[in-house]
């Protein structure tokens, strides 16, 4: 499917959904309590990020959201090398880590927010937390996953362990490592908002809190779209560094077609 077909079919989607909203509101008469009409909501839009009502809220939802991401995930992969390439680092590590993260995020959320205070370094280090799991387990898996004979034909060589992980293993192991990470870029901004929704002044989790209190369903479904904006701009933007730079799986997919 070409890029061009797949931006035609996701713009059909949206426009569907849109009309449908629509139709339900302005000819079915739904309650707007519960779901209000679509120029109401793209008029807080338009307030919030055009007029700028919004903006600090979002960079700081952005800015926790993506610098958790990284964190997580470079620690992850760090950490996931290391349990890969080692037997005993794993016996020891791997225990301890799949122990930490079945704790679950919202009840480490109160406990960062006492040591950490309310401002944006609780929420960075909460999305490392989650982020972490889903890049390191999938770092792990592919890593056991490299090819045998490869493995078997450096050797032979007498390539040293270093030179097999990053030539043969880790190149290997990308297109797991991606799909680890396409999870914890969702995980980040769920997780960023949870965050915010404890303990904040900012960002749009908080935005929502306050919006809430003020029964203010339409600026409440302007911040829940903007959420949902970010997550699709974030997850194409991470399938189109996959491709990018898992770029001999695309050449080979065209080879056997």
């Amino acid at each position: 499917m070409t890029a061009s077909l797949r931006i035609v079919l996701a713009s059909i989607s949206v426009l569907m959904l849109f009309s449908i909203w629509w139709f339900g509101s302005h000819t079915l008469k739904w309650d707007q309590t519960i779901l209000p009409p679509p120029e109401a909501v793209l008029g807080v839009l338009n307030r919030g990020v055009i007029g700028g009502v919004m903006h600090v809220d979002i960079l700081y939802t952005l800015y926790g959201a993506g610098a958790g991401l990284i964190i997580g995930s470079l620690v992850a992969l760090v950490a996931g090398i290391l349990v890969g390439e080692s037997k005993t680092v794993s016996r020891f590590f791997y225990p301890v880590i799949l122990g930490a993260q079945s704790m679950p995020t919202i009840a480490i959320a109160p406990l960062l927010a006492v040591w950490l205070g309310i401002d944006l370094g609780s929420k960075i280090i909460l999305v490392a937390f989650s982020c972490f799991f889903p890049v390191f387990i999938s770092t792990v898996a592919g890593l056991a996953a490299t090819n045998g004979d490869l493995s078997d034909l450096f050797r032979v060589f007498a390539a040293g362990r270093f030179r097999t992980l990053w030539e043969l293993r880790l190149p290997s192991a990308l297109n797991y490592i991606f799909s680890g990470l396409q999870v914890a870029v969702v995980v980040s901004l769920i997780v960023c908002v949870v965050g915010e929704f404890v303990s904040s002044v900012h960002g749009l989790g908080h935005l929502i809190k306050v919006l809430s209190d003020q029964l203010d369903v339409s600026s409440m479904f302007a911040a829940i779209v903007l959420l949902a904006l970010i997550g699709s701009i974030a997850s194409a933007a991470t399938r189109y560094l996959h491709r990018r730079i898992v770029f001999w799986q695309a050449a080979a997919r065209v080879q056997t077609q």
